[in-house]
This record gives structure tokens, sequence and C-alpha cells, in this order.
């Protein structure tokens, strides 16, 4: 490693943000990461459960186990980013030890910010109640001290990853440890090669040229039916399979199918219960159909418009139910339709695939199979490393796709979630982010 840095504590007190942005930094340098919290003594634990603050000396063993860790982290060459209130500067003094090669980010916010985040979680042996001792113990990094970065615990996590990878001279190190030049681009389609309103811009047209004439191949996978995907074969000039109904399909460009899987019937039973009973519309996908039980007006054109086809109004879905590539839940409340994204997640378990393909559109597919899966498919047909894989999209149904890549960016428009899951963020759709991430990848081979 260039920089010579070896760990990055992240600091604060609870509520600050440590553990997100600490994983989320890791991720993005391709370094190992710890969680201070994860080694308290049950002792400390305990107390902190009991709405006790720990004291000094109840510190202490649980700081030089965390400075041990960072020298046994370096000592196996591994740079690492660790999670660790470090509250005090004797604290942080610690775990520094007089190393040179160790730096600090400090989360700083205020106390109303901290009370409302941790209000919202749960799981955490750290109450609210203890919020209060933390500022008072709290002594805020000096100007003399090592090697210090402070930065806004009230910002997005991508914009403090983004602003301490610069400070630190990390972000073109991050990019430099992609060393191996990407083979088979495999993009998202709505929201990632599309604008809002379902445009293929000339730059997005451009870069998947300039991706061929370099010898890359590309390819698509969506949420979207086979049938409409259509429309990008001939202008992005499609030569290889593509993963309609979240991958868990392959066709041709021809759109001739060369794999298909259905959700179970017992499975669509279940989510037209489900989706009935919280008021949500229903629509249900075939191989070659698309039926709809009522248009709403709304986001039956949208749809039309998005794949250039039209729906089957129909009164009862029992003939179709054994051929069901896809159901969708239509909803424009946003909220309602993330918690039954959770909720019917857990009532189908392994029955099914649910993930929210817009924040309109909740999909359950067939089990086992999702866009990893497709990536994983197209990499074994074409004889490709997961490593030599670039994979580009904006919404939680792309983040199995992410794993299955050895370059993965998330466009500007993903949520703050979607981003940390990616090792890349680009700009959004709206301002040719995937035209942006081909460059970068691109120059991978200069």
């Amino acid at each position: 490693m260039t920089t010579g840095i070896r760990a990055i504590i992240v600091m604060g007190v609870s509520g600050s943000g440590k553990s997100t942005v600490s994983e989320a930094l890791a991720h993005h340098l391709g370094f190992a990461h710890e969680d201070g919290d994860a080694y308290h003594p049950d002792a400390n634990v305990r107390k902190m459960q009991s709405g006790i603050p720990l004291t000094d000396q109840d510190r202490a063993p649980w700081l030089r186990t965390l400075a041990d860790m960072i020298d046994r982290y370096a000592d196996a060459g591994t740079p690492m980013v660790l999670a660790c209130s470090a509250l005090k500067r004797a604290y942080r003094d610690m775990l520094v030890h007089g190393r040179d090669d160790v730096r600090v980010v400090y989360l700083k916010g205020s106390p109303a910010l901290m009370a409302s985040r941790i209000g919202h979680r749960s799981g955490h042996f750290m109450p609210e109640s203890l919020l209060a001792s933390q500022f008072a113990t709290l002594e805020e990094p000096a100007e003399d001290e090592h090697a210090i970065i402070t930065v806004s615990a009230d910002l997005s996590v991508e914009a403090i990853v983004n602003q301490v990878t610069d400070q630190l001279g990390l972000a073109s190190a991050a990019l430099a440890q992609v060393t191996t030049p990407v083979r088979l681009v495999v993009s998202d389609v709505d929201g990632t090669l599309l604008t809002r309103d379902k445009r293929l811009t000339p730059s997005t047209i451009a870069a998947v040229r300039d991706l061929r004439e370099s010898g890359i191949r590309f390819t698509v996978t969506s949420s979207r039916p086979g049938f409409g995907m259509r429309m990008l074969v001939e202008p992005l000039a499609l030569d290889l399979p593509m993963g309609p109904f979240n991958g868990s399909a392959i066709i041709n460009p021809d759109l001739t199918v060369e794999e298909q899987h259905l959700v179970p019937r017992d499975a669509v039973t279940r989510c037209l219960e489900f989706l009935a009973d919280h008021g949500v519309d229903v629509w249900l996908f075939t191989n070659r159909q698309w039926l709809i039980q009522r248009d709403d007006g709304q986001y039956v054109p949208r749809e039309c418009r998005a794949i250039m086809a039209a729906p089957e109004l129909i009164s009862d879905a029992t003939p179709y139910l054994g051929d069901i590539c896809k159901v969708v839940g239509v909803s424009a409340d946003f909220e309602m339709l993330e918690r039954c994204e959770r909720e019917l997640h857990l009532a189908l378990g392994k029955a099914a695939h649910v993930a929210r393909s817009q924040n309109y559109y909740l999909d359950v597919t067939p089990p086992n199979c999702d866009k990893g899966t497709f990536v994983a498919a197209m990499a074994r047909r074409l004889d490709i490393p997961p490593a030599e894989i670039a994979t580009i999209g904006d919404m939680q149904n792309d983040v199995p796709m992410f794993r299955q890549s050895g370059v993965s960016y998330a466009m500007g428009n993903a949520s703050d979630e979607v981003k940390r899951h990616a090792g890349r963020v680009t700009t959004s759709n709206e301002d040719d982010g995937f035209a942006k991430a081909i460059a970068q990848i691109l120059a991978l081979r200069a």
C-alpha cells in the first residue's frame, strides 16, 4: 500500500454512525473491518445495558485489546478500519500508541442528531440514556493530535467516505487496487442505462460502443420481462444473452429463451393474498404476457411506455398461476412498499426472491435466482473470472450482482444503502453516470 496507512480509527459518540461509516470505508478501500463494540468484555456490556457509564478502568483492558489488534493486522500487512468511540485523548493515544501509520476520523455531530439516531435503532446494548455521559466524557480531538480528520456525522455515508479518502490521499489508491482489466460489463437497465423518461442517451450508446471496440463484452440484466428488453438490442448492438426477470431467465438478443425459472404456484398465491391485504395493486408476468386486474392510470401507462408493450386485463388469475415468471406489487406509497418488502421476504422465506426494483415496484421472482446468479452464469459461459467483471446498478435488487464482480458501481441516484454495497459510486442516470463509469472502467485497461 503506497500511502503507508495501516489502520484508520473511526471515532465518535454513540449514534455518530461509526459502525456504518467504518464498514463502508473499509469496503471502499478494500481494507479489513473491525467493530470495537464487539470486543467489550461482558462486564462492560452488562454495565451499559443497565445504564451505568463505563469508567477509565473499565475501558482500559478493552482499549489494550484493540491496540493489540491494530498491531496484529499491521504485522500481517493487512490494512484495517476500526470503529471505536475513542472519546478521550488518552484513549486515542492508547490506540495509536506512537504508530505513524494510524489515522483517526472523528464523526462530529450534535446531541440532538445522535439522540434521534439512537432512538431509531434496535439490537444495540448502548441505551439512549448514556448519550449525555458520552458527550460529558468526550474530548474532541485537538489540533496537535496525531493525524485527525474531522467530518460532519450529518453527511451521507457516501459523502463521508469520499471526504475521508480524498483527505487521506486514498481515493486513487482504491482505484489502483483493481489490477486485472475488465473483460465483461453487466448493467442494470432502469435507473442505470436509461434516464427517468426511459431514454438511452447518446453518451450511453457511445459508451457501450467504446466497450465493444476495446474488446470488452457487454450485456444487461433487469427486472423487466424479456419482451420489455427488445428495444435495447439494436441501439446497443447487444450480442450476448440477457437476464430478464431479475436474472431468473436467460434469453438471447432475438428473445429466444435459453433458461427460464418460474415462481412456485403456492408462492404466487401467497403473494396475491398478502398484497391484496395491504391494498397493493398486483401485476403478473409470464414469459409472453403482462397481466393486470385494473388500470391505475399512473403506473400502467408508465410501464407501457417503458417496455413498449400493453397489458392484458384479467378478472381471474387462477388459469395463469402455474406460469408466472414475476409478481409485481405496485404502489405510490413508497414507505409502505418498503415495509411490504421486508414482511413478504420473511413470509415467503426461500420460496421466492423478494426485492424492490423501483421505489414503486416490489418484485417477486423465482427462488435461488437473482442478478448475481445471472452474472455468475455469464461468467461460466464466457469463461471470465469474477475479478474481470464489472457491474453497474442503482437498486437493492442490483446488490447481488455487485457481490459477483471485481468492480462494482452504484449510480448516483441509488440509495445510501445500495451505494454502501458497491465499490464505487458514479453520477446519476440524469448525469450520464453510466457513461462516466464506463470511462473509468476503460481507464483500467490503459
